[in-house]
């Protein structure tokens, strides 16, 4: 299976109050798929966001 948590770069995500209600959308190359996946939580301080299910897809260079 693929991960739950990711990286991101510099300020692209913050400790918001509502991170529950936060989804990421990811498309992989193939613009017929789509991920929406809910966050559960931010640690800004490691630069890493934990969702709440598991993505159908990993994160790629190239994704959306």
């Amino acid at each position: 299976m693929f991960r739950k948590d990711f990286t991101f770069a510099k300020d692209d995500l913050k400790d918001w109050d509502n991170v529950r209600d936060i989804e990421i959308f990811m498309s992989p190359k193939h613009g017929w798929l789509i991920n929406i996946l809910p966050l559960e939580s931010i640690d800004v301080e490691k630069k890493t966001a934990v969702f709440t299910v598991e993505p159908t897809y990993g994160f790629r260079p190239g994704n959306k």
